[in-house]
């Protein structure tokens, strides 16, 4: 076990500067502001030309009462002149419709509503929608989005900037932990999952791309020319790969799909989902039948046969997992049902299907771990970091896998970037105690702390741990009393196993 110490601790900032955060959810906000205009990425002011032309942005709504009237009142605080919101109303059950009717009342020449009399699902709302349109550029927000004020600004002007762009992608985050990505656009492998780009990933180390298979739902924004030759999409299933579907039309027509990292939407993601509280046998289900679908309308290498190869291979490898084996049988015999009509489709759109292709993955690879649903408490925040009890998640900020337990110790393993908080007492702290090892060999990574208080104060080191035996090492770090963030960088991604990490108090004697 090696360690080499390097400090760039600037002063303490006063009482007033040092955490003027009460709730994580707003040094969340605050520190996703921050990295944005850190990383170059935040524009207050986005000129377009004396000429704006008219944007219409939909709003899907289904059951969304506990969420629309935040989007709304992020919709209408956009900075861009010259926007329209229709409303689709997927005739929701609760009291959506009273929300809607306030809204359009209070702003007419701005809000727009469509009252659908039976539920059309995601992609039948989306095509509904299309015809009353009026703008020359569609933009799409669900109703837990919230935007900031220059998201739409900031998508048209890159559309502008390229006539090759049919649509543009925007960095959504997540509403519960701003510091995370939902997704930068979305990409897809050959069995046709489909996964959004930089998912539950930090902001501060994510890879952002530049052109994407598709936009995400939320906050996507297109041409009429490429609506107008993309639309309808499939409405055969309610919900998922509709974003999807969407990208790859537009790629077969002809145009390209761009990240847009200076727009940015905040996400509460499946608000309504947990509303519905459907099992998540239902949703596995539901997720195939889309899956494979649209991997039959628009099959790799543009061959239905090789898709069904490469299907029929990872089924010998769910023979030892029988329930996710049921489910991929199960959406296969609904799709053999429904073929005709993925055939349909497939034939109408197989153009430049082989350009597209090469926009597929052959694997999707390690997922990062989701933790955007992990709910930070600055109550339950100390000294000490363990993954006995369960408790320890309200101290958890991103990295983190679920809990392992190996040779009576509970751990968690650490993705290539994981980070914690800890609450350090007045007196502060003299040392820092961490109980970790390598998972299949030794692991070589860096620490960093910092105050939550001062966006640049921080101190690092580096550290090696070995595989076999827990090692607790003993780190001589001196930390003024506060709430702090520790982050963890490992070289090797997914190589450390962390058991404990804890704070020795200063002596407060004398």
């Amino acid at each position: 076990m090696t360690l080499n110490h390097n400090t760039n601790l600037q002063a303490k900032p006063s009482a007033g500067d040092s955490l003027a955060v009460q709730r994580c959810g707003e040094w969340f906000r605050e520190r996703r502001h921050f990295l944005l205009e850190q990383m170059g990425l935040r524009r207050e002011v986005i000129d377009l030309g004396a000429d704006a032309p008219l944007a219409t942005v939909v709003v899907l709504n289904y059951n969304g009462e506990h969420v629309l009237r935040r989007c709304l009142d992020s919709l209408l605080a956009l900075t861009y002149p010259n926007f329209e919101v229709l409303i689709v109303d997927n005739c929701s059950s609760d009291v959506s419709k009273d929300i809607i009717a306030e809204y359009e009342a209070a702003k007419p020449a701005v809000i727009r509503s469509l009252m659908l009399t039976q539920n059309e699902g995601v992609a039948g709302g989306r095509n509904a929608a299309l015809p009353m349109c009026r703008g020359e550029l569609i933009a799409f927000m669900d109703n837990d989005g919230y935007p900031d004020p220059t998201w739409l600004s900031a998508s048209i002007a890159e559309l502008k900037e390229d006539s090759g762009l049919g649509a543009v992608a925007p960095l959504v985050f997540f509403s519960s932990r701003e510091t995370l990505l939902n997704g930068a656009g979305g990409f897809r492998d050959q069995r046709g999952h489909a996964r959004d780009i930089c998912f539950s990933e930090p902001l501060e180390f994510a890879h952002l791309p530049s052109e994407v298979l598709y936009p995400m739902g939320c906050g996507m924004v297109l041409t009429r020319d490429a609506c107008e030759r993309v639309f309808p999409l499939d409405s055969a299933l309610p919900k998922w790969f509709d974003d999807v579907e969407l990208g790859e039309k537009v790629w077969r027509a002809g145009y390209s799909v761009k990240l847009c990292p200076f727009a940015h939407v905040v996400h509460g993601f499946h608000g309504t989902e947990r509303q519905e509280k459907r099992s998540l046998w239902r949703q596995a289900l539901l997720f195939e039948k889309a899956r494979i679908r649209h991997a039959l309308k628009y099959p790799a290498r543009n061959s239905v046969f090789y898709f069904a190869v490469v299907e029929a291979s990872s089924w010998l490898r769910r023979i030892g997992k029988p329930r996710q084996l049921l489910v991929e049988l199960l959406a296969w015999c609904w799709n053999l049902l429904n073929i005709r009509s993925a055939m349909v489709l497939r034939r109408k759109y197989a153009e430049r299907g082989e350009s597209v292709s090469d926009l597929y993955t052959k694997e999707m690879g390690p997922a990062y771990p989701d933790n955007h649903l992990l709910r930070a408490n600055t109550v339950a925040w100390g000294p000490v970091l363990d993954f006995e009890g369960g408790i320890e998640e309200a101290m958890l900020h991103y990295g983190w896998f679920p809990v392992e337990c190996a040779e009576a110790t509970t751990f968690r393993r650490a993705a290539e970037h994981a980070a914690c908080f800890f609450r350090i007492p007045s007196g502060g702290s003299k040392g820092l105690a961490i109980k970790a090892r390598g998972s299949e060999r030794a692991v070589k990574v860096k620490f960093r702390v910092r105050s939550l208080g001062h966006q640049t104060s921080e101190e690092s080191f580096l550290a090696e741990f070995g595989t076999g035996a827990w090692q607790t090492l003993i780190i001589p770090l001196k930390v003024e009393g506060g709430d702090i963030e520790l982050q963890i960088h490992c070289f090797e991604p997914h190589s450390l196993e962390v058991a404990a990490i804890s704070f020795e108090l200063a002596d407060t004697d004398g």
